[in-house]
């Protein structure tokens, strides 16, 4: 039976679900990260203990390392939809359900639409305004998740029924 299967458009909409818990999770994290090493840096225990080099370095490589984060989104999005693509290419699918994956695809874009408002109402809190400034990558994915999300799906739709063609599943 084809519900117990991966690779189809299903993964779609969990790869948005993923990466707008990852971005969320990431964003609040780096916005704790930088408060919390302000405050350290401004608290006079611990300016004047002996230690204070060794805490400011940790917090300095912290901050480097938050900067990092954005690429981590990137490459998980990458990682979603190459697994996306990889297994419905392994999946024996009957081409007549190609229709049943397009309108599937659209529902799914429809809800990566509502995925993207989400995150960009998250993204626009005051709260957050200078953390999101440092992720440009996951900015650019989640102002466009719409189209990414259509590009993901219809690679997975190509990977799911081109191999009838190729002779590969038959």
């Amino acid at each position: 039976m084809i519900f117990n299967k991966k690779g189809n458009v299903r993964d779609v909409a969990l790869t948005a679900v993923i990466l707008l818990g990852l971005a969320i999770g990431l964003i609040s994290f780096a916005y704790t990260f930088s408060e919390m090493s302000t405050r350290m840096v401004n608290t006079e225990a611990i300016n004047e203990s002996m230690h204070s080099e060794n805490i400011k370095n940790v917090i300095n490589s912290g901050n480097d390392t938050m900067g990092r984060t954005d690429v981590l989104i990137l490459f998980a999005f990458i990682g979603l939809v190459l697994s996306l693509i990889i297994s419905a290419f392994f999946i024996d699918v009957h081409s007549i359900y190609a229709g049943i994956y397009i309108l599937g695809l659209f529902i799914i874009v429809g809800v990566s639409i509502i995925i993207q408002y989400v995150y960009i109402r998250f993204s626009s809190l005051p709260v957050f305004a200078t953390t999101v400034t440092s992720f440009p990558i996951t900015e650019i994915l989640f102002n466009n998740l719409g189209i990414f999300m259509t590009i993901a799906g219809l690679l997975g739709l190509i990977a799911t029924y081109a191999k009838s063609k190729m002779g590969i599943g038959e």
